[in-house]
C-alpha cells in the first residue's frame, strides 16, 4: 500500500483527495477516534461533535476567531461510514469521507476521503491530512501523539514534492491562499 495520498482533478478544477491506511486495532476503536470528541482532540484538534446525520461536526484547529472548520454530519453508520462537510471561512464547502471496514480479527482498514477542495489549497491539505492521519494511527495504537505537528507537515510537503505529487508552483499557490 501507498502511504502517500492521492488526488484527482474534475474539469471545473475541484480537488478530491484519497488516502489508505490499515491500523491494528478494532473497528470499534479506530471509530471512537473519529467520532467522540475526547480522542478527537488528541489527534485532529478540539470538535463539537452531534452523532447523527444532520448534526454539527466542527473543529476548532486554532483558538483565533474564524479559524473553526464546520461541517454537518451527512452519513453516519457505526462503526463503518461517517461522512460530513468540511467548510473553512471564505473557502468551498467540501465533503469528507471516512469509510472502515474490518481487515481480519483486529486490525481496520481506513478509505479517507475529500471531495471538492480547491485546487489552491492541495499543497497545503495533501501533506496536512498525511499528518492527521498519522497522528490517528498513533492514538489508535494508544500512544497521545505530541502537540506541534507543523514542522512534520513542512517534512511531508517536501516529500510530497520529491515524490512527484506537488510541484513547487502548487505550494507557492497554497501558501498564497493559506486561510489566515
Amino acid at each position: 500500500m501507498d502511504e502517500l495520498g492521492t488526488f484527482t482533478e474534475s474539469p471545473d478544477g475541484a480537488v478530491s483527495l484519497r488516502y489508505e491506511r490499515t491500523y491494528p486495532r478494532p473497528i470499534e476503536t479506530v471509530w471512537a477516534a473519529l467520532t467522540q470528541p475526547g480522542h478527537l482532540s488528541d489527534w485532529l484538534g478540539d470538535c463539537e461533535v452531534e452523532p447523527h446525520v444532520g448534526g454539527c461536526f466542527n473543529v476548532f484547529t486554532d483558538r483565533e476567531p474564524g479559524r473553526r472548520v464546520t461541517g454537518k454530519v451527512l452519513e453516519w453508520q457505526p462503526p463503518a461510514l461517517l461522512a460530513f462537510t468540511w467548510t473553512w471561512p471564505g473557502k468551498p464547502e467540501t465533503v469528507v469521507r471516512w469509510e472502515l471496514s474490518r481487515d481480519g480479527e483486529s486490525a481496520t482498514r481506513l478509505v479517507f476521503t475529500q471531495r471538492g477542495m480547491a485546487r489552491s489549497l492541495l499543497a497545503l491539505v495533501l501533506p496536512g491530512w498525511h499528518v492527521y492521519l498519522e497522528r490517528l494511527g498513533q492514538l489508535a495504537g494508544g500512544t497521545i501523539p505530541p502537540k506541534g505537528h507543523k514542522d512534520r507537515e513542512r517534512e511531508m510537503q517536501a516529500i510530497y514534492l520529491q515524490a512527484g505529487r506537488l510541484t513547487p508552483a502548487m505550494v507557492d499557490e497554497a501558501e498564497a491562499a493559506r486561510p489566515r
